[in-house]
């Protein structure tokens, strides 16, 4: 597998309008894969924890332009969360930036203190988001056309969930805070 630089070195490049360090003469080049230019770019700015990078920075390193037409507003929408999700993973992975979106402004740089917090906010959000969409899906079956295991099954289901839903999921505390994970992997690495 080969690292961020590499593939950075081996994408394809395209001309860009500066100048190089040899002189005016020399066109300096950048990757034509939006990522790839967003991570060069994102590092050789020197954005750092606490910065908040405007929205725009982005659309201009995607090379994405206004939209002309009415259909060209998703399209260009799809195409910028596209590119920032994977910018957002390949920060965070290659060089431990996490971004959180501001809302109306652009991306913060998760400062490292913060990040443990973010991340499980972010979890417990997502739980939560997916035990209410799992519960209308189990609660709003047609019960008459199942059989009695399968209503069994389906109260059951019900029952696990209610218990999720009464927790709130305000703190993802189901194990003790210094309860092994996995027991006999600790055992393991002795």
């Amino acid at each position: 597998m080969k690292d961020a630089h590499e593939s950075a070195i081996d994408a394809p490049f395209e001309q860009i309008g500066t100048t190089g360090p040899a002189g005016p003469d020399q066109q300096l080049l950048e990757p034509s894969d939006p990522v790839e230019r967003g991570l060069l770019r994102f590092v050789a700015s020197g954005h750092g924890y606490g910065d908040v990078v405007p929205t725009e920075w982005f659309r201009e390193v995607f090379h994405i332009d206004p939209p002309r037409r009415p259909e060209d507003v998703d399209r260009n929408r799809m195409y910028f969360a596209d590119c920032l999700g994977k910018l957002r993973k390949r920060l965070l992975i290659e060089r431990k930036l996490l971004l959180r979106t501001v809302a109306g402004v652009g991306q913060e740089v998760v400062r490292p203190a913060e990040q443990t917090d973010y991340a499980m906010q972010m979890a417990q959000e997502a739980i939560r988001r997916e035990i209410d969409r799992a519960s209308n899906r189990v609660r709003h079956v047609n019960i008459s056309m199942l059989s009695a295991s399968e209503q069994a099954e389906n109260r059951d289901a019900q029952a696990k969930l209610s218990f999720f839903n009464a927790r709130k999921m305000d703190k993802l505390s189901l194990l003790p805070a210094n309860a092994p994970l996995c027991p006999p992997c600790e055992e393991n690495n002795e």
